[in-house]
């Protein structure tokens, strides 16, 4: 074969399941194998085995073009993020089978455009590294995802004052942690409430998903907002009154205060408007009011507080126009305005918007099983005594001889006693035997214990 002593090879650092037959040292890989094209590929040192999980070392960077629809990569790991991802590359767009992403230290750079939408079957992801949220679908369509945790991110930014996806149809997550985001723009805060079927951030998200945030989203920012729908023609002479400044339609030649509607198509003229608004450099009764536009409006005002409240929307000259309230709203609300959003138009649960408190977590001890099955396994254990946060729940780690295991957790349990569910091991590897668990704690702020002791299944 291509190895006469794996021993003497470098240490992998990068792991594809399934993705077929390659060749070292040759640069006729193709798209038609893994989906990469790239120089930087000839030279690295490859390991297939007989399943055909891929695994090479790299030493030095490089780009990929995609793995964008791929029908057979189970799974796609990088430990030190030697694969960076340039502006508009579809990475795992459609890779439809892929049940484990794991890049600990990724550096995106650009918009990074479908990095992993429609991966369907995705089950875990790692993207620690990410310490800028940006781009379009994101994690759209990623519909069996439970948890979504950016430890490392700072900044959710996207481009323009629209965005496509990014959390998007994530059905059935469970926990989003974005602890350390603390900085948002306008044109961002303004495309999450915004949030439709079309262009929302998280539009379709799990309503019980808990959602960690870091306390600048507090009171700190309360940015009142308001919407606007109308889907009829405007005619000249029509008139809007936001934030105490108007806005008239006129034919053509707009100067500040009006927009144009001449010979256009009622999609045209709200675009027109939502642009005037943007442009004006008027101040109103509270200061700038800014717009974002995807088949309705959202306005947000840039000055903070209660008396954001009192703004009204009123128009003349039009009679199908509505408003999601009378007044604008949030300026008095305990969480940011994005997350009002999320609350109040997708329709989170109130109650699992959880203000981060960064404390020590207690671990569990003295873990044993009972119970043992073919498929399945009793975990008994000493819970710990809880934090100030309290105890959300333990999270299972099962070791085997499959990569993705040492680096996912796979499970969560409530109490003491819960039964696990191994069949996935089972079917992976035959049998519950040798296998290596371990559990910790998650307290209530979605900080983790370390591990209690290791238990080996018969």
């Amino acid at each position: 074969m291509f190895f006469c002593n794996l021993f003497k090879l470098p240490p992998a650092n990068f792991f594809l399941g399934n993705g077929g037959i390659l060749y070292p040292n040759s640069s006729s890989i193709t798209t038609a194998q893994i989906g990469l094209l790239n120089e930087e590929l000839k030279d690295a040192t490859f390991r297939i085995d007989g399943s055909n999980n891929v695994s090479f070392a790299l030493d030095t960077p490089a780009y990929t073009v995609s793995f964008c629809n791929s029908s057979t990569i189970t799974y796609i790991i990088d430990l030190d993020g030697w694969f960076t991802f340039q502006g508009g590359i579809n990475f795992m767009k459609g890779v439809t089978n892929c049940k484990y992403i794991y890049l600990p230290n990724i550096r995106p750079q650009g918009s990074i455009r479908d990095f992993a939408s429609s991966c369907n079957a995705l089950l875990h992801i790692n993207l620690e590294g990410f310490n800028i949220i940006k781009g379009n679908n994101l994690l759209y369509n990623a519909i069996n995802l439970k948890k979504a945790y950016f430890p490392d991110a700072h900044t959710i930014e996207y481009i323009g004052t629209t965005v496509s996806g990014g959390l998007k149809n994530c059905t059935n997550l469970e926990r989003l942690y974005l602890g350390n985001v603390t900085t948002l723009d306008t044109n961002t805060q303004l495309s999450i409430i915004n949030n439709n079927s079309t262009v929302g951030a998280f539009y379709g998200l799990n309503t019980n998903c808990k959602v960690y945030y870091n306390s600048v989203f507090g009171v700190g920012d309360q940015r009142a907002w308001n919407k606007m729908y109308f889907n009829t023609y405007l005619a000249v002479g029509d008139i809007f009154t936001i934030n105490g400044l108007t806005y008239e339609a006129v034919d053509s030649g707009a100067v500040e205060g009006q927009f144009n509607i001449g010979g256009k198509s009622v999609s045209q003229q709200k675009q027109e408007l939502n642009q005037r608004i943007n442009a004006d450099t008027r101040t109103g009764t509270w200061s700038k009011v800014r717009s974002t536009m995807y088949n309705d409006f959202t306005l947000m005002l840039d000055d903070v507080g209660a008396s954001g409240n009192t703004v009204a929307i009123t128009y003349s000259g039009l009679a199908n126009v509505t408003y999601y309230n009378s007044t604008f709203v949030g300026g008095d609300n305990d969480i940011g305005s994005w997350l009002q959003g999320m609350r109040d138009i997708i329709g989170v649960n109130p109650s699992n918007f959880i203000e981060v408190n960064l404390i020590s977590v207690n671990a569990p001890t003295s873990l044993s099983y009972s119970n043992l099955t073919a498929t399945t396994v009793d975990l008994d254990f000493i819970a710990p005594t809880p934090n100030a946060n309290g105890t959300d729940a333990f999270e299972v780690w099962v070791s085997d001889v499959t990569i993705y295991r040492k680096l996912f957790e796979y499970d969560e349990i409530s109490l003491s006693g819960d039964t696990l569910d191994l069949t996935e091991v089972k079917n992976d590897i035959g049998s519950l035997s040798g296998v290596k668990i371990k559990i910790r704690t998650i307290d209530g702020h979605m900080n983790f214990s370390d591990f209690s002791n290791e238990i080996i299944l018969p």
